[in-house]
Formats: C-alpha cells, sequence, structure tokens
C-alpha cells in the first residue's frame, strides 16, 4: 500500500457532499484548494464563488491565497461566506482552531472537513491532548492512543459548540476516511 497523498481519492463521494451543503451564488472558501478541481465541478451545477488558500505555489488558480491555511484564516473575515472547507491530508484540527478563534465565523456557516488516518501516519499530539493524552502517555502506546484521534476531533468539535456533524466513513486499505460537514451554531 503506498503512502503517497493523492489530490481527490474519493472524488464523487467528495462532490456530493458539496453539492448537497452547496447552494446557487455561495462563497466558498477552500481552505486545501489545490487546482480548485471540486469546486470547478461544483461550479457547472450551480454558480459558487470560490477564494482558495493553497500552500503549493505550483497549484492553485486567480482566486487563490497562498499560505499554510491555519496562518491565513485568523486574517479573514469568515463572515463572508457561507462555507468553508477543510479537505485536508490528515487531520484539519490546526485550521479549525483558527476558524474558531476567528470572531467573524458566523452562524449558519457550513464546515466540510475531511479527516484521514492511515495505517502509518502521524497523530495530531494536540488533538488527542483534548482528551487528556499527553506527549508521555503517547509516546508509551502510540497505536493504542491513534485508534482515538477522531474521537478527539469529535469533541474538540463538541467543546466549540457543534452539537451535530454528518459524517461518511470509508475504510480504504490501511486509511479510515472521514468525510462531513456541520453548520455553525
Amino acid at each position: 500500500m503506498s503512502s503517497k497523498q493523492t489530490d481527490n481519492s474519493r472524488y464523487a463521494e467528495k462532490l456530493k457532499l458539496r453539492d448537497i451543503v452547496s447552494k446557487e451564488n455561495d462563497k466558498v472558501l477552500d481552505c486545501f484548494h489545490g487546482n480548485g478541481k471540486i469546486w470547478r465541478q461544483i461550479n457547472t451545477i450551480k454558480n459558487v464563488n470560490v477564494i482558495g488558500i493553497e500552500k503549493d505555489r505550483d497549484k492553485g488558480d486567480a482566486s487563490t491565497i497562498y499560505g499554510l491555511a491555519e496562518k491565513v484564516i485568523p486574517s479573514l473575515d469568515l463572515s463572508k461566506f457561507n462555507i468553508i472547507d477543510f479537505d485536508a491530508y490528515g487531520s484539519p484540527y490546526k485550521s479549525l482552531k483558527q476558524i474558531f478563534d476567528n470572531k467573524t465565523l458566523k452562524e449558519g456557516t457550513y464546515i466540510l472537513y475531511t479527516f484521514i488516518l492511515t495505517g502509518m501516519g502521524a497523530v495530531d499530539k494536540l488533538l488527542l491532548k483534548e482528551i487528556g493524552i499527553n506527549s508521555n502517555m503517547y509516546k508509551q502506546c502510540r497505536l493504542i492512543y491513534k485508534k482515538y484521534s477522531f474521537i478527539a476531533f469529535k469533541h474538540f468539535l463538541y467543546k466549540n459548540g457543534v452539537r451535530s456533524i454528518y459524517n461518511y466513513h470509508f475504510i480504504d486499505g490501511h486509511s479510515n476516511k472521514n468525510y462531513g460537514y456541520f453548520v455553525v451554531e
């Protein structure tokens, strides 16, 4: 099994999820924009306005802000967006933390996320800390605590006022993939 990260695996599922939450003339902040393929496809169905954040200068388009999402988000007025999309490799925890800390986030905003755990992938220790697992505990039993990553993610969301998530879980080889969304209350 390759550990290579691939853009837009489970493309059909991701597309359907974005089609479900978006409506005509929505303003979207796509925090791990890549080449913008998914939202370009949505634009063939309905008109949405997309601003992308992308760290890789070889990707993106005219509407892309270049930089790390977790560093760009604090400077943005999030009230301008109806949808904020986190299609990350691994966990979007650091960027989501910045979203919740940004006082311009408005009620009714849809937040899409991708949360992937691979067989050999690292776990965000700060995320595990959300449920009381410190670095020393993690060092002792990495494999045991790894399975608690998505539980920690849900706990983090709950701690930030999220009471309902809509989640699709897939197992692809050695990867556990969670695709979902919630609405800011």
